[in-house]
């Protein structure tokens, strides 16, 4: 059944996005050389802390809107501002200053300025940004690697390096877009790739 998804199934290059369809299944890009397999898919993917946090951004916006109301008042009160007294003005600079990241990192991620390509296959996965590759991470190397609903057609790829899974290893969290078959599909062939019988 998620064996036939459409994302499973290599169409374009991933790093020059040459139409690689009616080409062979284990073959090299024509255009600049790449070279993949029977099991190699993309993914197009961002990073998780670039996923627009509607409820993060409209709360922080109403701190910072609090913090200058209350900065006003103080100001208009026209009386001596005690050093004790300038919390609020503080306050509004560190909320306006996040307000302002969280804007410019929201407009991007609606822009497609943070998104990537992730390449997995077989013998591993590789990032490309701006068609320019990433190294190949091998599977060996990838004792964790799990797939989690975010919200409606937005799914979390986790991929966990280290020997302490819990605190001190290197993990790296991504997003895609896919209804829940082709989520199941992906899931099932990185399961096939967790087999050392399918490594190259």
């Amino acid at each position: 059944m998620g064996e036939r998804s459409d994302i499973l199934r290599l169409k374009a290059c991933p790093q020059c996005d040459y139409d690689l369809v009616g080409l062979p299944g284990a073959h090299a890009c024509p255009e600049c050389g790449f070279e993949y397999d029977e099991s190699t898919f993309r993914l197009d993917v961002w990073p998780l802390d670039d996923e627009p946090k509607l409820g993060a951004l409209v709360f922080n916006g109403l701190l910072t809107l609090m913090m200058l109301l209350l900065s006003i008042a103080l100001i208009g009160a026209g009386s001596t501002i005690l050093w004790w007294q300038t919390w609020p003005f503080f306050c509004l600079l560190v909320f306006a200053g996040s307000f302002l990241v969280m804007c410019r990192r929201t407009v991007l991620h609606l822009k497609g300025r943070t998104s990537s390509t992730l390449v997995l296959s077989k013998r591993g996965y590789q990032r490309v940004w701006d068609n320019v590759p990433g190294k190949w991470t091998t599977w060996e190397n990838l004792p964790t690697r799990m797939i989690r609903r975010l919200r409606r057609r937005r799914w979390r790829l986790l991929l966990k390096t280290g020997p302490w899974r819990r605190f001190f290893d290197a993990q790296v969290s991504y997003v895609f877009k896919a209804d829940k078959r082709t989520a199941a599909a992906v899931r099932k062939r990185l399961r096939q790739f967790s087999d050392p019988a399918n490594r190259p």
